[in-house]
C-alpha cells in the first residue's frame, strides 16, 4: 500500500464540511493528523468535539509554535497499546515518587505538598460528570485564542489518545502521562482541548469540594510538579486556583 493511499483511507470520512486544510504527519511517515488553513474558529471547535462520538474525529485547539513544528515533520506517533500497559493508580504513585526524590536532590522542602508530603495521596475519587459537554462547550465559546491558532483533527477512539496518534513530543513519558489523562477522562469527565508545542489545556467537571481538590491538586502536581511549583507554589494554593475552575493547564520545559 502506497502513502497516497494510506492518506486517501484515513481521510476518506473527515466530517462534511470542513474549511481548507491539509494532512500532517511524521516526515518518514504517513499522516496522522489534519489541520486547518484558517486560524482556529471556536464555533467549529464545538461542532466537531459534538460530533466526536459519531464521527471517531477529535478536535483540539493548536498554537502557532505547534503548526510551525508539525508541518514540517516534527511528530512521532506512538501505538496506543502501550498507554493500555499502564494503570492510573500505578503511575501517579511512580511519578510522585519520582517528583519526591527530585526535589529532596535539590534540597527542595516538601513543605508545599500538605496536606499530603512525601506519601502520594492516591487518586481522587470520581466526580458526577453528566455535564461535562456543557461546561466545554461554554469555555470553547468565551476562548480566546492567538494569532497563528489552528484547528486539528485525530482519527482517535478516545481524546486522550490524540497525542500519541498525532506523534506530539512533550518532554514527558507520553504512554505515563495519557495514561492519566485518560483516567481523568474516566472520573471527572476530561476534555483535551487544546494541545501545543509543550503544552495542554484540559476541562474538568469543576467542583468546590476541599477535600477532593486537594487530592486532584496532587494529581496535577505529580503529572506536571513545574505547574505548581513555579506558578502557585503549594498544592494548598493550587486548590484556591482550581476551586470551581474547570480549566487545566499543564506545561512542560
Amino acid at each position: 500500500m502506497t502513502e497516497g493511499t494510506v492518506m486517501t483511507d484515513l481521510f476518506a470520512d473527515l466530517p462534511a464540511d470542513l474549511p481548507p486544510g491539509s494532512p500532517i504527519g511524521p516526515e518518514d511517515g504517513p499522516p496522522t493528523a489534519w489541520l486547518s488553513d484558517d486560524e482556529w474558529d471556536s464555533d467549529l471547535h464545538r461542532r466537531l468535539l459534538a460530533d466526536f462520538p459519531r464521527t471517531g474525529w477529535y478536535p483540539v485547539l493548536v498554537d502557532e509554535r505547534a503548526v510551525d513544528s508539525w508541518t514540517e515533520g516534527e511528530l512521532a506517533p506512538q501505538p496506543v497499546a502501550e498507554i493500555d500497559r499502564y494503570d492510573a493508580a500505578a503511575v501517579m504513585a511512580e511519578l510522585w515518587a519520582e517528583n519526591v526524590a527530585e526535589q529532596a536532590s535539590y534540597d527542595i522542602s516538601l513543605e508545599p505538598l500538605e496536606p499530603f508530603g512525601e506519601a502520594c495521596p492516591g487518586l481522587a475519587p470520581s466526580l458526577d460528570s453528566s455535564g461535562i459537554d456543557e461546561v466545554v462547550d461554554s469555555y470553547l465559546a468565551g476562548f480566546e485564542a492567538d494569532d497563528g491558532d489552528r484547528l486539528l483533527l485525530a482519527k482517535v477512539a478516545r481524546g486522550a489518545d490524540l497525542p500519541a496518534v498525532l506523534g506530539w513530543q512533550g518532554d514527558v513519558d507520553l504512554p505515563k502521562v495519557l495514561t492519566m489523562l485518560r483516567s481523568w477522562e474516566d472520573r471527572f469527565g476530561a476534555r483535551l482541548v487544546v494541545l501545543g508545542f509543550d503544552s495542554m489545556r484540559v476541562i474538568t467537571m469543576p467542583t468546590e469540594d476541599v477535600g477532593q481538590l486537594q487530592l486532584m491538586a496532587a494529581e496535577q502536581w505529580a503529572f506536571d510538579p513545574d505547574w505548581i511549583n513555579q506558578e502557585v507554589e503549594t498544592l494548598e494554593a493550587q486548590v484556591e486556583t482550581m476551586s470551581g475552575d474547570p480549566e487545566w493547564l499543564f506545561w512542560w520545559d
